[in-house]
Parts: structure tokens; C-alpha cells; sequence
């Protein structure tokens, strides 16, 4: 996350307004945390935590965003 010191970091966004990032270096987390409270807004659930490992996709491949549930893309580009 630019400007808060961490280099590997994973961010899962639960639902709409819940966040969890996960970064590996614990002295970046309170500056993780304050921009992603920032970036995310009022009233968001965000979490912040310190882990040893982020372990890789079954795919081998590193993902540093997700979410938990499904978006309807019809209705981001649907014209009304």
C-alpha cells in the first residue's frame, strides 16, 4: 500500500462496506490501517492484521485483492 511501508499485503473485501487486509510486516499495519480507513470511508469495518506468510493461490499465483461475493456486472454497465 503506497505510502504506508508495506510491500506484501492481501486485502479481501467481505461485503460492502467490511475490509480485511492482511500485511506482512507489523510495523506498517497502523499506517495500513489509517489510509484504509481513509480510502474506504465512514461507517466501513476495516481490520487490519499482522501474519507470517501470505500464502499463494491453489493457481500458484499471488493475489493482493479479493472479494467474498459476486457481483452483477449487468447492473454496473446496465443504462437506465
Amino acid at each position: 500500500m503506497a505510502g504506508t511501508g508495506a510491500d506484501d499485503y492481501r486485502l479481501e473485501q467481505q461485503d460492502a462496506r467490511r475490509f480485511r487486509l492482511a500485511v506482512l510486516d507489523e510495523r506498517a499495519a497502523p499506517a495500513c490501517l489509517a489510509a484504509l480507513q481513509r480510502l474506504s470511508g465512514t461507517g466501513a469495518d476495516v481490520a487490519v492484521t499482522a501474519v507470517q506468510a501470505l500464502p499463494p493461490e491453489r493457481s500458484g499465483n499471488n493475489r493482493v485483492a479479493d472479494r467474498a461475493f459476486p457481483v452483477d456486472l449487468g447492473s454496473l454497465t446496465a443504462r437506465g
